[in-house]
């Protein structure tokens, strides 16, 4: 489940986890079919405070709730795949109520569960290949891949350290991944089969969060700080490292833009007002502008497509 803070790291996180709804078109323009128009997946406590998954345009308009969630449960961690056109995402929806990824279309209709091979394997963020074929997790210490069919269930890292927040190359071919196999909590990238693992960071305050990719493959966004940060970019080979908002900021989750031009992320922005919650900020990617959507409740996880 995501959590909400605030910048007082000693207050308490609150708990952030399908009936279908239809997409907002933009008033006054010609009719745009919902695949073509950007949108901004994120998860929110503003309708239950477990958390349900909605969509927004990247200016905060046309927000749209994807998920019901009943009985006080959850659905969180919203990720779009398959060119768009589908949505996994994690719930403990149903009568059994244990933590499982689900699908769904992008209207919020047709939510399967993707089958649990292995029922006790706790699973974080589902993250699904660009080809909608296989889904990434963290389970326990390593890294593991499944079809989407719940066959081909395999482990990827099997590291003595804690490898965590895979994330798919937009090709396919690579998957980043955070690592403390040499000590602090760094990015490394692996061939999609595991093999070819390579240290992409070597930053002092460590990564917290995930680091996802550039549309182009050419870059990554990550969180620097040893529980949550500042959102920082770095090419994928390691050069050109550049920190955006500041460590102290309580950043999370960033996002690309599909023009790769800015970069989606929930918690406290660089403005050094606090929030009462975490909210979805934009930035661009080299920092110079920045804006706040604005929030009701939490609203975190981001996913742009």
């Amino acid at each position: 489940m995501l959590r909400r803070r605030s910048r007082n790291p000693g207050r308490a996180g609150a708990a952030v986890g399908a009936a279908a709804c239809c997409w907002l078109l933009a008033c006054g323009d010609p009719p745009t079919r919902p695949e073509q128009e950007e949108r901004i997946l994120f998860a929110s406590t503003r309708d239950n405070v477990g958390g349900e998954v909605y969509s927004m345009r990247p200016d905060g308009s046309g927000v749209v709730r994807l998920t019901t969630t009943e009985g006080g449960r959850f659905s969180t961690s919203p990720t779009w795949y398959d060119g768009h056109r589908r949505i996994a995402f994690l719930s403990n929806r149903g009568e059994v109520q244990e933590t499982g990824a689900y699908t769904m279309a992008s209207d919020g209709s047709d939510v399967r569960r993707v089958p649990a091979v292995l029922p006790a394997i706790p699973m974080s963020r589902p993250v699904p290949s660009p080809d909608g074929s296989r889904l990434a997790f963290t389970s326990g210490p390593d890294i593991w891949v499944i079809g989407m069919d719940g066959s081909g269930l395999t482990r990827l890292t099997d590291d003595l350290s804690v490898d965590r927040a895979p994330q798919w190359s937009p090709d396919g071919t690579k998957i980043a991944f955070v690592s403390r196999r040499t000590g602090s909590a760094q990015v490394w990238v692996m061939n999609a089969d595991g093999s070819g693992v390579r240290r992409v960071t070597e930053i002092a305050d460590a990564v917290f969060s995930y680091a996802t990719w550039s549309p182009d493959g050419a870059r990554l966004a990550l969180v620097q700080g040893s529980f949550e940060g500042g959102i920082a970019v770095i090419n994928a080979d390691g050069t050109g490292y550049r920190l955006l908002t500041p460590v102290e900021s309580f950043n999370l989750n960033p996002s690309w833009s599909p023009d790769g031009r800015r970069i989606a992320f929930s918690g406290i922005g660089p403005s050094a007002a606090p929030f009462d919650d975490e909210d979805i900020q934009i930035i661009t990617a080299d920092g110079s502008s920045f804006t706040r959507l604005g929030a009701r409740g939490s609203d975190l996880a981001p996913s742009w497509r």
